[in-house]
């Protein structure tokens, strides 16, 4: 019996990023295929609220995310209620004004929830948490593409 391989559950920037900057589809086709196949073995799991911010920007990625929808978990009270806890102890995770950060407590949560690795490109301070701040004070495992990458073993 082998170790249970590391189910991750991605933050909008972990899709957009890659998406946009770093393995746009034209040029990085295998690191989406790669994606794929996480989603086939039930490894890659986001929250529905990561699709509500990705729609917001139609550029291809809208698209595949449509395609593949059963990746996106809807926002239960279970998920809800933790995500509250998550803000009542870092109420700065997200900024109201701005609108930013709006699905970062429900992916901390439905992680922690799940037992999922947090896959995030974002970057704070104690000052300004953001999510990996927020994981490491709650003991939730994250990292980012790259780590990911590296972690399954990837290589393109």
């Amino acid at each position: 019996m082998g170790v249970p391989r590391p189910r991750y559950c991605f933050d909008t920037s972990s899709l957009m990023e890659p998406w946009n900057h770093r393995y746009p589809i034209g040029s990085f086709p295998t690191f989406w295929q790669k994606l794929d196949l996480l989603i086939e073995e039930e490894r890659m799991l986001a929250i529905d609220e990561v699709r509500e911010e990705i729609a917001k920007i139609d550029d291809g990625l809208k698209g595949w995310c449509k395609e593949r929808n059963h990746v996106f978990r809807p926002l239960s009270t279970v998920v809800q209620l933790e995500a509250k806890r998550v803000l009542r102890e870092f109420p700065r995770l997200t900024d109201t004004v701005k609108g930013r950060g709006k699905a970062d407590p429900f992916v901390i949560a439905l992680a922690g929830l799940t037992g999922t690795v947090v896959v995030t490109e974002e970057a704070g301070s104690l000052k300004n948490p953001k999510i990996p701040e927020v994981c490491f004070a709650l003991k939730i495992h994250c990292t980012n593409v790259l780590g990911l990458i590296r972690a399954e073993g990837w290589s393109f």
